[in-house]
C-alpha cells in the first residue's frame, strides 16, 4: 500500500509594519499640509482597526495631497497587503524606495509582495536589500527562508531560520519552520527537536503537534503519532488539519472505520482540504472500492494539481483497474513533481 499522505505546512508570520510602530510615531509628524497629515493619521486608526478599506482610501488622500508623503506610500502598501492586492502594494513599496532609498522596511515591504505574487527570486532580491541596510531585524531572515523554501532550497531556508533564532530565541513558530525545513532536507532527529522546541515555548502550537506526529509515524512510533494528533485536535477541535492527520495514524492501524470519520470531519470544517481526499482515496484503495478511491483522488487532484500522493495512489487504482496507460502517466506527473520512489513504479511502464 502507497504512503499515506501527510500536512506538512509552514506558517507564514504577519509582517506589516505600520510606519507608526517600531519608534517611528506617525502621529506626531510634523506636516507641511495639515490635511494630508489628517488623512494619514485617519488612515493609521482604520488601520488598527481592521477596516483596510477605509485606510486605504485615507492613506490615498494623503498621497494625493502631498505627492512626496513616503510614510503614507509605506503604509498604504500595508493595507493593500492585509486586502490581498499584491500588485498594488508592490507599487506602493516601490514609490517608497523612489522617494526613499535608503529605508529598509520598502525593501522588506517588496520582498513580501513579491513573497504572495510567486516571484520567490525578486522577493529574496529585495529582501536581502532591506537586509544590506538593517540587518538586525530578524523577520527579514524569516522571510528570506519562507522564499528559500518555496525554491527548495532548504540548506538555505534552514541558515536563514537559524540566524532569526540567532536574533530571537523567543518565537515558537520559527523552531516550528526550521522543523520543516530539515524534515524536507531528511534530518529527522534535527526536526523532531525543534518540532519539541516549539512545543516546549508553546505548548498549544498545534501544527508542532501534527508535525511531529508525521514524523513519528514514519519513524514507526504510532502511539506517540497518536498522542500527538489527539493533541492537536484538542488544542483546536476546528482545524481540518488536526482530523485530516490523525485519519493517516489511523489508516495505519488499519482502522479504517475510524479514519473515514475523521476525513469526514475534516472536510465538514473545510470542503476545500485536499489532503482529505487524497487521504480517503487512499482508504478507499485499501478497501478495494476502486470506483470510489478514483472519485475522491480526482477531487484531490482537482483541488491542488501538485499533490504528488494522490497522483501515485490514482496510478495505483488504474492498475488495479487493468488502465496501465493511466496508471504510467499519474506515476509520471508524480515523478515530474519530485516523487522520491518514482522508479519503483516506473520501472513497468514503457
Amino acid at each position: 500500500m502507497r504512503k499515506n499522505i501527510f500536512m506538512l505546512a509552514i506558517s507564514l508570520l504577519t509582517a506589516v509594519y505600520m510606519y507608526s510602530q517600531g519608534g517611528d510615531n506617525a502621529s506626531l509628524l510634523v506636516s507641511d499640509n495639515q490635511e494630508a497629515q489628517l488623512a494619514y493619521n485617519k488612515g493609521i486608526t482604520q488601520f488598527s482597526e481592521s477596516l483596510y478599506d477605509d485606510a486605504a482610501k485615507s492613506f490615498e488622500t494623503a498621497v494625493s495631497i502631498k505627492k512626496d508623503y513616503y510614510q503614507a506610500y509605506y503604509n498604504l502598501g500595508n493595507t493593500n497587503i492585509k486586502q490581498k492586492k499584491y500588485k498594488s502594494a508592490l507599487e506602493n513599496f516601490e514609490k517608497v524606495a523612489q522617494l526613499k532609498s535608503d529605508y529598509d522596511k520598502a525593501y522588506f515591504g517588496k520582498g513580501l509582495a513579491y513573497l504572495f505574487l510567486n516571484d520567490y527570486t525578486k522577493s529574496l532580491e529585495s529582501i536581502d536589500k532591506a537586509i544590506s541596510l538593517n540587518d538586525k531585524e530578524w523577520r527579514y531572515y524569516y522571510y528570506k527562508g519562507i522564499a528559500y523554501y518555496k525554491l527548495k532550497e532548504y540548506a538555505k531556508a534552514d541558515q536563514a531560520l537559524t540566524t532569526v533564532i540567532s536574533l530571537t530565541s523567543d518565537n515558537a513558530k520559527i523552531f516550528a519552520d526550521r522543523g520543516n525545513v530539515r524534515l524536507a532536507q531528511d534530518k529527522v532527529k534535527e526536526a523532531i527537536l525543534d518540532y519539541k522546541m516549539a512545543i516546549g515555548k508553546d505548548s498549544k502550537l498545534e501544527h508542532s503537534y501534527l508535525n511531529l506526529a508525521a514524523v513519528m509515524q514514519e519513524g514507526g512510533s504510532i502511539e506517540n503519532a497518536m498522542n500527538n494528533c489527539n493533541k492537536a485536535v484538542e488544542l483546536n477541535p476546528k482545524n481540518a488539519s488536526a482530523y485530516n492527520n490523525r485519519a493517516c495514524v489511523y489508516i495505519a492501524q488499519e482502522k479504517l472505520g475510524k479514519a473515514m470519520e475523521d476525513l469526514n470531519k475534516a472536510l465538514s470544517l473545510d470542503a476545500n482540504l485536499a489532503l482529505a481526499y487524497a487521504n480517503m482515496g487512499a482508504v478507499y484503495l485499501k478497501q478495494e472500492k476502486y470506483e470510489d478511491a478514483i472519485k475522491q483522488l480526482n477531487k484531490a487532484i482537482e483541488l491542488d494539481d501538485k499533490l504528488i500522493n494522490a497522483y501515485v495512489n490514482r496510478g495505483s487504482v488504474r492498475e488495479m483497474l487493468s488502465d496501465f496507460k493511466g496508471a504510467c502517466s499519474d506515476w509520471r506527473k508524480a515523478s515530474t513533481l519530485g516523487f522520491k520512489k518514482s522508479e519503483k513504479y516506473l520501472q513497468y511502464c514503457n
